[in-house]
């Protein structure tokens, strides 16, 4: 915790900022600014060839922490396209263990068997990952092959989404 000196020269306590008390208890006192550097150790001494149980207790982290910050770093370096961050996590590390890292390649096997049979047939890849992806690939490319017929205003809709139609009747 920061200290501050009082004016008999003890250190007393600081307390925190407004800003940080007003963020919520998820908020640390020091916050993010100070895990980039300890971070940027952790991955530069994991590249160094030192093992995960050696760098832990440096830190005061476990194992599997320092695991997950090296390979937080090793998915930023590789650069995933934007457009996969719209797409659940469970959805995109089920696409781009198959390989299918962009756009264009996702569309390419949606498309390669109708109704993108091509894709339930990767395990653990249900009819919602489908729907999901469908939805995904519309608001991408803005298809009408990808429009998602799920909805209940779309099927028969000649309007702009969110319009509704009126009837002479």
């Amino acid at each position: 915790m920061p200290t501050k000196q009082s004016p008999t020269g003890r250190s007393v306590p600081e307390p925190p900022s407004p800003a940080l008390t007003r963020a919520g208890p998820h908020v640390g006192h020091r916050g993010a600014f100070t895990k980039a550097p300890r971070n940027a150790r952790i991955v530069s001494a994991s590249r160094a060839g030192e093992p995960a149980e050696d760098i832990a207790p440096n830190h005061g982290l476990s194992v599997e922490r320092i695991r997950q910050i090296v390979a937080a770093a090793e998915g930023l370096e590789r650069g995933r396209p934007e457009a996969f961050d719209y797409l659940g996590r469970r959805t995109r590390d089920l696409l781009e263990r198959q390989g299918w890292t962009t756009v264009p390649l996702v569309r390419d096997a949606y498309l390669a068997v109708p109704g993108g049979e091509r894709l339930l047939q990767v395990p653990g890849f249900g009819r919602k990952s489908l729907r999901e992806v469908r939805r995904w690939l519309w608001l991408q490319i803005g298809d009408p092959r990808f429009e998602d017929l799920d909805s209940p205003n779309a099927a028969g809709r000649s309007g702009a989404p969110g319009q509704t139609m009126r009837s002479n009747g």
